[in-house]
């Protein structure tokens, strides 16, 4: 055998070599399960709503543009959420829960059975005004 034969004998074998160890090496990785699962569900109104409106089967939520007064028109019980800015919220005839936001809220039921909260509030902070129904925040 020439030199030049060896040489690319020896090239082959080499190549062989680093080809069977990247095989090697890439069967010994492993990713161990993590135990996370992809799940989703669906979210319906009643879990929206806050304690204060418990007593209430929501069937509907409604989201107020703001700047725009809202009139609920329809006869469902709906969760009438507002925004941070000053909203003008009228409720509808259905057993509403209207939840105004943190703005300066005008908000008014129409069945006496509404739940009208101007804003809601988590522990530790200062309360928002709860309102019976009709009250007009000023």
């Amino acid at each position: 055998m020439n030199r030049r034969t060896i040489f690319v004998l020896s090239g082959v074998v080499l190549l062989g070599v680093f080809f069977s160890a990247g095989v090697v090496m890439s069967a010994s990785n492993s990713v161990s399960t993590s135990g996370l699962v992809d799940v989703s569900s669906a979210v319906n109104p009643n879990q929206l709503k806050p304690a204060e409106c418990n007593a209430i089967n929501v069937a509907a939520v409604r989201v107020v543009t703001p700047g725009v007064p809202f009139n609920s028109t329809g006869n469902s019980n709906d969760l009438i959420l507002g925004t941070n800015g000053a909203d003008s919220i009228s409720a509808g005839n259905g057993q509403d829960c209207v939840v105004g936001g943190g703005g300066n809220d005008t908000i008014s039921g129409n069945q006496r059975n509404d739940v009208l909260l101007e804003q809601l509030y988590h522990p530790g902070q200062e309360a928002g005004r709860h309102h019976a129904d009709g009250y007009h925040p000023g």
